[in-house]
């Protein structure tokens, strides 16, 4: 994780471990917050590191590619805002209806695109959270765009003719 907020900073370390509030004797076994211990192995960290040496052009990448796709197919839900840039993971649709989103992620899907619902885990339609007692209707905002919104993949491994490939296979299902 990269961040220039001490604050996310803060709780992005005490969550990496077990939500512990801090390393002070007085915070050492203070829990705030919910967290867990997933540290990384020798093998992991390498790859990591030797990832970081490419973050940059990863970030522009992906950025570029989600610039193709917006110009390409003529939809933007994420423009930049107050100065922020972002560093997308993936480029989102929204249709007018489930019903819409269903017959053009088959189709998108049928071409070899990899593409996915939007936040396809709530927890009112996963088996695991069942047990939690919540129920269609706990959440309205974000059912309503999981049900009408879709991702395409904008990762940094993808060509400006993969993108391309896309944007034509794509755009004549959206008119």
């Amino acid at each position: 994780m990269v961040t220039n907020n001490d604050r996310i900073a803060e709780l992005a370390v005490a969550i990496r471990n077990h939500g512990r509030k801090g390393d002070r004797v007085e915070d050492k076994f203070t829990f705030p917050w919910i967290g867990f211990n997933a540290k990384m192995n020798s093998m992991e960290a390498i790859v990591g590191l030797g990832a970081l040496d490419h973050l940059d052009a990863y970030i522009e990448r992906r950025r570029k590619n989600y610039r193709m796709l917006r110009d390409g197919l003529g939809v933007d839900l994420l423009p930049d805002a107050n100065g922020a840039k972002i560093a997308h993971h993936c480029f989102p649709i929204l249709f007018k209806s489930r019903e819409m989103r269903d017959r053009i992620l088959a189709a998108i899907f049928e071409t070899g695109i990899e593409c996915r619902r939007l936040y396809s885990s709530l927890p009112t339609e996963e088996e695991s959270y069942r047990h939690l007692g919540y129920k269609h209707g706990d959440f309205p905002v974000a059912e309503d765009l999981s049900g009408r919104g879709l991702f395409l993949p904008i990762h940094q491994n993808l060509t400006d003719e993969d993108i391309e490939y896309m944007i034509s296979a794509i755009q004549p299902l959206l008119l």
